[in-house]
């Protein structure tokens, strides 16, 4: 887990929300990062600004999820990887954000041709070969 997906789930964290496993994900990234096990050692006792300015994430609702957030976990989103009240949120974000789901379908469509252009081999024509290989051969 990175520091960002940590920080971004610190108020599911300390309200004891995140699933088994996502929860097991943060203890070992804390146990790992000082930096963040300092920031999370400090951090349940915070006041809702102070929390918002040391994790970059708000105590959020369904309907004011930031941009920033929706682009920091887009491919998390794409890949079925946010938990299911995560997932809410997003959905609730992309329904009032116009320029978020013009975004959404641009990153799709361009994921789907990098995939769909890594999946096409074309041979590479003999003659290309031997030359490259003649001119590394004739190289001083």
């Amino acid at each position: 887990m990175r520091c960002a997906d940590l920080r971004a789930r610190a108020r599911d964290y300390f309200e004891d929300e995140l699933a088994a496993d996502v929860r097991e994900a943060c203890d070992a990234h804390l146990s790992e990062c000082a930096p963040c096990g300092a920031l999370f050692a400090r951090g349940a006792a915070l006041a809702e600004p102070d929390f918002t300015q040391a994790f970059g994430v708000q105590w959020r609702s369904a309907g004011d999820l930031t941009c920033a957030w929706v682009l920091e976990f887009l491919a998390a989103y794409l890949e079925q990887g946010l938990d299911p009240r995560e997932r809410a949120s997003f959905d609730a974000h992309l329904d009032l954000c116009e320029a978020c789901r013009t975004y959404l379908t641009q990153y799709s469509s361009t994921v789907r041709l990098a995939r769909h252009s890594a999946a096409e081999s074309t041979p590479v024509p003999p003659a290309l070969v031997e030359a490259i290989l003649a001119a590394r051969r004739a190289a001083p």
